[in-house]
C-alpha cells in the first residue's frame, strides 16, 4: 500500500492494485474500526508508472504550499484522490483527514520524475 487516507472513522484507500487494497482493509479492523476500507482506482491513471495530469497538479500543489517532494508513480497519484475527493465534497470543513506519504524520492531523479513545476 502506498498511499491511504482516514476520514471520520473510514478509510479510504488509494493503492497501486486491488491486492494492496484488500491489505488496506486490514488496517481499520487491527485498529477496532469495523468500517470497511473503500477501494478507490480512480486515480490510478492508464497504467502503473505513467503520469497523470492530477497527479502533476497535486504535486505542484504540494511542492508550493508545503515543499513537499512527491512522486509521480504514488505519492502524486495518492494526493491527487485526496484533493479530488476533497474537491468532490467528500468532507464536511472540519473533518480530519490523514495523507500517509510514503517516499518516492528517488523515482523524482529518473527522467520525466518530475513535472514542470
Amino acid at each position: 500500500m502506498k498511499a491511504i487516507l482516514a476520514a471520520a472513522g473510514a478509510a479510504v484507500a488509494l493503492c497501486a492494485s486491488p491486492a494492496a487494497a484488500q491489505e488496506a482493509d486490514e488496517i481499520p479492523a487491527a485498529s477496532g474500526n469495523a468500517e470497511p476500507t473503500v477501494f478507490d482506482g480512480d486515480w490510478l491513471g492508464d497504467d502503473y508508472s505513467v503520469p497523470t495530469p492530477a497527479a502533476d497538479d497535486a504535486i505542484r500543489w504540494a511542492a508550493r504550499r508545503g515543499g513537499w517532494v512527491l512522486d509521480r508513480v504514488y505519492s502524486g497519484k495518492g494526493l491527487s484522490g485526496v484533493l479530488g475527493r476533497d474537491a468532490a465534497g467528500e468532507w464536511a470543513a472540519g473533518d480530519n483527514v490523514v495523507f500517509i506519504h510514503t517516499g518516492g524520492i528517488p523515482s523524482v531523479f529518473v527522467a520525466d520524475g518530475v513535472p514542470e513545476l
